[in-house]
């Protein structure tokens, strides 16, 4: 039961979906990720756009290495076509203490290898999930099953 969340009776985490009534979401990922995990987001998106649903996608590559062999590998072209924003590396959302944080019960798709209550942004509302899950997440604006 995920009535902290938000959710009601019977809700499970693949029927959880991230919409723009008071439950938007930041869907970031290739955070403290190695460069096999982008590659594998990547070719969930390429093709594919960030649901109209979805407030805002972001890339954050693990870090300078990873960036560079996947912008020599076009991968960053991938995501930015698909709608996602890609960033240089750093803590961004896996930290909050920059302005990507949550609002209150803001929804988030997030790779981040930690979790605690508050990290990205007061009563927001984390969901941590592997690379690509999260790019799943974001093209399809709720969560669902790789398989």
């Amino acid at each position: 039961y995920l009535g902290d969340w938000g959710q009601g009776p019977g809700v499970t985490h693949l029927s959880i979906s991230f919409d723009k009534d008071g439950k938007p979401v930041i869907s970031t990922y290739g955070e403290d990720t190695t460069d096999p995990f982008v590659k594998m987001a990547a070719k969930a998106v390429e093709g594919k756009k960030v649901s109209k649903d979805i407030i805002e996608a972001i890339v954050v590559p693990g870090s300078g290495l990873v960036k560079e062999q996947a912008e020599s590998e076009g991968l960053n072209i991938i995501f930015e076509n698909a709608g996602f924003i890609w960033r240089d590396p750093g803590c961004s959302m896996c930290l909050g203490m920059n302005p990507d944080q949550l609002k209150p019960y803001e929804r988030c798709a997030s790779t981040s290898n930690r979790n605690f209550e508050g990290r990205q942004g007061n009563l927001g509302r984390t969901h941590l999930m592997s690379p690509l899950m999260a790019a799943l997440t974001a093209v399809n604006g709720k969560i669902v099953d790789p398989s």
